[in-house]
């Protein structure tokens, strides 16, 4: 039911088949299209402050998504523009 969880439940299934984890106290969250493009999540803003408050240190999420609300600053957000990015980012290529 929540959208959102896409891009978090498709990193995982990339960290699995490449067999190389995400890194530590990472939140992604987002919308993927069916062309593989990342969508923002709503309430973004909501979601980055209660990743802070749970320890997370960096954020992926949709480029676009908006970040400048959200008044954290112990997080790194690094917004992505499609799974493809994901994929890059993972495996450890550069985007």
């Amino acid at each position: 039911r929540e959208p959102a969880a896409d891009f978090a439940v498709a990193a995982a299934l990339v960290s699995s088949l490449t067999s190389k984890p995400l890194p530590p106290k990472t939140v992604l969250f987002g919308e993927i299209s069916l062309s593989g493009a990342l969508r923002p999540a709503s309430r973004t803003s909501l979601r980055l402050k209660e990743a802070e408050k749970l320890g997370f240190q960096l954020a992926i999420l949709a480029a676009g998504a908006d970040v400048q609300n959200a008044d954290v600053s112990r997080l790194k957000a690094r917004p992505m523009e499609a799974l493809s990015d994901l994929v890059a980012f993972v495996a450890g290529t550069p985007d």
